[in-house]
């Protein structure tokens, strides 16, 4: 699948102000904001962090930490990015940039051009009845109409 080409401006001020957040993925679980804190500040200020939780409560393994430059950002992911491997983790920590509201809005309807649906038949083909898992009951209501062709 090929994705788009990202084109961004080289100098304006206004993408250097936003252009300063980081989606921090493959933490582990058990990571607090002071571990993150620790483990980024050598990089610079950091503004803002948070780590992602599910609605228990309990961590996703992933975060987002904002600096108070582009430059420190920089820094992070050229220090961080599979530097190391957290506990209870299988790869490397990623590091990079966070995408913007209008990236998250793009790679949805991209989703959904592509054939992305969830649970829809196409996505669902040979996994057991339409829709479903391996050994999931016939969804009757997928089933063709009697006297179609």
């Amino acid at each position: 699948m090929s994705r788009p080409i990202q084109v961004k401006p080289a100098n304006s001020d206004d993408a250097a102000k936003l252009e300063r957040k980081l989606f921090i993925g493959m933490i582990s679980k058990q990571a607090t904001e002071e571990d993150l804190n620790g483990m980024f500040t050598p990089f610079g200020e950091i503004e803002e962090q948070s780590i992602l939780k599910d609605s228990d409560g309990n961590s996703k393994g992933c975060a987002f930490i904002k600096f108070k430059s582009a430059k420190d950002c920089h820094k992070a992911i050229r220090g961080m990015h599979h530097s190391l491997t957290m506990q209870g983790c299988s790869s490397p920590i990623v590091v990079k940039w966070a995408d913007t509201d209008k990236e998250r809005v793009v790679r949805r309807h991209q989703k959904l051009t592509d054939g992305g649906f969830p649970n829809s038949p196409i996505e669902n083909v040979g996994r057991g009845g339409p829709g479903g898992p391996p050994g999931a009951p016939f969804n009757q209501n997928m089933a063709p109409r009697s006297g179609t062709t």
